[in-house]
């Protein structure tokens, strides 16, 4: 029997990006192996990965590849060649960290965990902003206050009030807060004077907002660069940070002895909500002071769950997207497929929902022990409709609510997976706002 040549290990040396022939041919490859022959791939081609010696290095990776477990070995990696560093793990999305957190404290020992700190980008920024009590040219009094939900809208009416010849639904808040995401400024003379004024305010109500934090944190450590001492990063969902937040990035890592850096593009969640651009991840991945890495299998979903997953980004593919692979970890054996069930009305979908939970009782409560034991993470179901109406499953929606009760834990925190879906619903029923998640998870850094 001819025996199959080594497959090459993901990465990229040189910094050059994966040529779409690497791509295909590595994927075809791939693609070919058995279950278990993915998982010693997996596995080998995420340990080179850790241990690889590069200054800086960005793994392209989709959702369920396995970041966690990597960034783990690359701490231990880490702290085992420089065990006098830190490291800090930062990323824009609290349910991340708080996971990222749990894991530092679980999996690594008491020791390795003391030199980690896993923060979002805002607490970070909060942190650098309070001790440095703002910079010389905005200064702030301790415990500075964040403004956020209904407080933006009083604080922009205040704004306005001062201006009673500015047209206030013109110039409104969420144009105005763009430029803080972008960190570029109108030079028009309306702007202008509205920026003055809210910065007066802000230094009258000891408060900023989370998009201004960002800037001001950057412009302290510029002023001060011994404000953050780590110098050992690891950025992940990089794809979601906006450009103040990657000028932010840039002044932490400005004298940093390793950075790791993780994210999708065709992933991008926030770029309505904070102006989040796929074009800073894919610059990156062409800049050739950066070692290239990829991670292909997901083990999260199961075998057609991810091929339909695939089938579609390829089919919608960005032109400018950044060439990847994917491939479920899993075999097709006993994979539960994709199913498409076609409801007329939104009575007939709850009926459907209440049919399947009563004919797989007893599934759904295996399924349910093991994500109150942890073993499992949070499933949901997605209902999609033509109807351009958002309140489409009204008045049935409260009927799906009392369905889903039952199954409700009293206890245990939700999945990456759940908190994207969410956000995609927020976006689309709160286009010109907050979304849900901003509402209910960023009250507090």
């Amino acid at each position: 029997m001819q025996q199959r040549k080594k497959l090459p290990i993901l990465i990229k040396k040189d910094g050059t990006p994966f040529s779409s022939v690497e791509i295909r041919d590595a994927t075809r490859e791939l693609d070919a192996l058995t279950v278990e022959q993915r998982m010693a791939f997996r596995n080998s081609n995420a340990k080179a990965i850790a241990e690889h010696p590069a200054t800086k290095m960005l793994i392209v990776s989709g959702p369920g590849t396995g970041k966690s477990y990597l960034f783990l070995d690359r701490i231990r990696s880490w702290l085992g060649a420089q065990p006098d560093q830190t490291i800090l793990v930062t990323s824009f999305v609290r349910k991340l960290v708080a996971d990222l957190q749990s894991d530092v404290v679980n999996k690594l020992t008491t020791e390795q965990a003391s030199q980690v700190t896993v923060w979002t980008l805002h607490k970070l920024a909060r942190s650098i902003v309070e001790r440095n009590h703002g910079h010389l040219h905005r200064q702030f009094l301790p415990h500075l206050k964040i403004i956020i939900g209904f407080w933006q809208g009083v604080v922009w009416e205040d704004v306005l009030l001062f201006h009673p010849k500015i047209n206030g639904s013109t110039y409104k808040w969420r144009e105005f807060e763009k430029q803080f995401h972008d960190d570029s400024y109108s030079n028009e003379e309306e702007w202008s004077a509205l920026r003055d004024t809210y910065l007066d305010l802000t230094h009258f109500y000891n408060a900023v907002s989370f998009a201004d934090l960002i800037v001001l944190a950057r412009e302290a450590l510029e002023e001060d660069e011994t404000l953050d001492r780590n110098g050992l990063f690891i950025v992940d969902e990089y794809q979601d940070f906006n450009q103040a937040e990657e000028r932010l990035l840039m002044q932490l890592t400005k004298v940093a002895s390793r950075i790791l850096l993780v994210g999708d593009d065709d992933q991008v969640l926030y770029e309505k909500l904070k102006s989040g651009k796929a074009a800073l991840i894919r610059k990156l991945y062409t800049d050739s002071a950066i070692v290239n890495a990829l991670l292909p299998f997901c083990g999260r979903s199961s075998f057609h769950i991810v091929k339909t997953a695939q089938a579609f980004i390829s089919q919608n593919r960005d032109a400018n997207s950044i060439e990847k692979i994917y491939l479920p970890l899993g075999g097709a054996a006993d994979a539960a497929r994709v199913e498409v069930i076609g409801c007329a009305t939104p009575a007939t979908a709850v009926d459907y929902i209440q049919k399947f939970l009563e004919e797989h009782k007893s599934e759904v409560e295996q399924r349910k022990a093991a994500l109150e034991a942890g073993t499992e993470k949070d499933a949901f179901v997605l209902i999609l409709t033509p109807a351009r109406e958002m309140k489409f499953m009204k008045p049935h929606d409260q009927s799906l609510r009392q369905l889903a009760e039952q199954y409700k834990r009293p206890t245990g925190a939700l999945s990456e997976d759940y908190y994207r879906v969410l956000t995609y619903y927020s976006l689309a029923r709160y286009p010109e706002g907050y979304s849900l998640y901003e509402r209910s998870s960023s009250t507090k850094v």
